[in-house]
C-alpha cells in the first residue's frame, strides 16, 4: 500500500465504518489495523514517522499509540521521534500518554526543554488513575492482593515517572533540569503511581551519591 492508501485506511477505520461485533468476530477492526501498521513501522520507521505527522486530529488513538510504540524501538533519528511525540502530545496526550512517556524516556540524546515539559505534564497533571481496591478475587474464589507496581506501570503518571528515572540514570543533569517536577512528584497520593516514583527517587539518590563521591 502506498502512503495515501494507508492514510485512507486509517481514516476509514477511525470513522468506525466497519465495526467489529460478536456477529462478525473474524472481521478485523481498529485494533487489528493499528497493529498491522505498527508492525510495518518497525521495518520502515522513516516512512511511518512521516505518516504519523500527517495523521488528522480525529484519528483514533489506537493508531497513534501503535506508531509511538513501534517507533520507540527503532533507530529513527531523534529529531523525527520528537516531532511525532510532540504531535501526539498536542492531540492525544490523555489517550497516548504512556507511549509518549516511553518514547521520550528511551531517547539517549539530550532532550529539549519542550520535551521535558511534556514529560513533566504527563507525570504530574495527567488524569487520575482509576481508584482500585487492594483486594481482588482470584479465579478459584479466594482473595488475593493486588500488585501496585503492575497497576502503576499501566498508568500515564506511573510510566512518565519511570521515564524520568531512566533519564536521570542516563544523565544526572536531568535531575537539575527536572528539579521542579521532582518536587511536584512528592505530592502524589496514588499508591500504584508511588511505586513507580520510588524508582525515580532511587535514580535521583544514586545520581546525588555519585556526585558527592566525585567531589571527595
Amino acid at each position: 500500500m502506498d502512503d495515501r492508501a494507508i492514510l485512507a485506511a486509517i481514516a476509514h477505520y477511525s470513522a468506525n465504518t466497519r465495526p467489529r461485533t460478536h456477529m462478525h468476530f473474524f472481521r478485523g477492526g481498529n485494533v487489528e489495523c493499528a497493529r498491522a501498521i505498527g508492525s510495518a513501522a518497525t521495518k520502515d520507521p522513516n516512512r511511518f514517522a512521516q505518516l504519523a505527522i500527517q495523521l488528522p486530529k480525529n484519528t483514533l488513538p489506537e493508531y497513534v499509540s501503535e506508531l509511538l510504540r513501534s517507533l520507540e524501538k527503532t533507530p529513527l533519528d531523534t529529531a523525527q521521534k520528537l516531532i511525532v511525540a510532540s504531535k501526539a502530545f498536542q492531540e492525544h496526550k490523555e489517550s497516548c500518554g504512556r507511549e509518549i512517556a516511553d518514547l521520550l524516556g528511551a531517547i539517549e540524546d539530550p532532550l529539549p526543554d519542550d520535551s521535558l515539559e511534556q514529560l513533566s505534564w504527563l507525570a504530574t497533571h495527567s488524569k487520575d488513575p482509576e481508584e482500585e481496591g487492594e483486594i481482588e478475587e482470584s479465579p478459584n474464589g479466594t482473595a488475593k492482593e493486588r500488585d501496585p507496581f503492575s497497576e502503576g506501570i499501566n498508568t500515564t503518571r506511573g510510566r512518565a515517572a519511570l521515564a524520568i528515572g531512566k533519564l536521570i540514570n542516563l544523565d544526572p543533569v536531568y535531575a537539575e533540569r527536572l528539579e521542579k517536577t521532582l518536587r511536584e512528584l512528592t505530592r502524589e497520593r496514588n499508591e500504584a503511581v508511588l511505586t513507580c516514583i520510588a524508582f525515580t527517587y532511587r535514580a535521583l539518590a544514586v545520581a546525588r551519591l555519585c556526585s558527592c563521591l566525585e567531589s571527595i
